[in-house]
């Protein structure tokens, strides 16, 4: 789901016809983004301040499962091998681990690398210069553990399922500290604003018809509107 319009290509870098392809490529780009073990790719000729010389104005976009500092730097790792060390696949009563869903640490580093690289780049139009953004996935768990947590009542009321929804209808407003969500219901036209917004596209969101059946786009408001599977 990630991959969508997307190319492939391939190259060795230990071939250095390659390796200088690489080089032309990157001369040519405005964001570089990198997703090998701190020192990787520096160790190919590919480092930040090698990029930044070879291209000024380059966007340097990495990410390392366990930060470019520590002992634990230069491991390897992934969404679910971080779960099984900051104690996310924990259960308690001596039950068996489990992983979260949907890969947490992968998509939300990724959202937070996107939005530093538009950052980045905006810095660079108004003030110039090279820029690197930066994270791992140990330390987006870190953070995003310490966010506020639904309680088990406001989970069973079934504000957890709103939540998880609300985008794709009119946008719940969360309550701070503790992190619940007011739960307006649902507007009149709310079902033709979201088959709407589904099929036509909305701000970044794709347009879906033709992707899908009008039966299907149907099964997805259930799905939204009441949890209905």
């Amino acid at each position: 789901d990630t991959g969508l319009g997307k190319l492939q290509a391939h190259i060795d870098m230990r071939d250095p016809a390659q390796a200088a392809t690489m080089q032309g490529l990157v001369k040519e780009c405005d964001v570089f983004l990198q997703g090998y073990r701190p020192g990787s790719l520096a160790a190919r000729g590919l480092s930040p301040e090698a990029l930044a010389a070879a291209r000024p104005g380059i966007v340097y976009v990495t990410l390392s499962a366990w930060g470019h500092e520590g002992p634990w730097k230069d491991k390897r790792g992934y969404d679910t091998v971080v779960q099984s060390f900051n104690g996310m696949a924990w259960r308690p009563n001596d039950e068996k681990p489990a992983f979260l869903p949907g890969s947490p640490h992968d998509y939300l580093a990724g959202y937070l690398l996107a939005f530093g690289t538009m950052v980045a780049l905006h810095r660079r139009a108004t003030v110039g210069g090279s820029w690197m953004v930066r994270t791992s996935l140990a330390g987006t768990g870190e953070w995003f553990r310490a966010l506020p947590r639904f309680t088990p009542e406001q989970y069973n009321s079934g504000q957890a399922n709103y939540a998880r929804h609300c985008s794709a209808c009119h946008g719940a407003k969360m309550k701070n500290p503790e992190g619940a969500f007011d739960l307006p219901t649902f507007p009149k036209d709310g079902k033709e604003r979201f088959i709407r917004s589904v099929s036509k596209g909305r701000n970044s969101m794709p347009p879906w018809e033709g992707l899908l059946k009008p039966e299907e786009i149907e099964a997805l408001w259930a799905y939204v509107h009441t949890g209905d599977k």
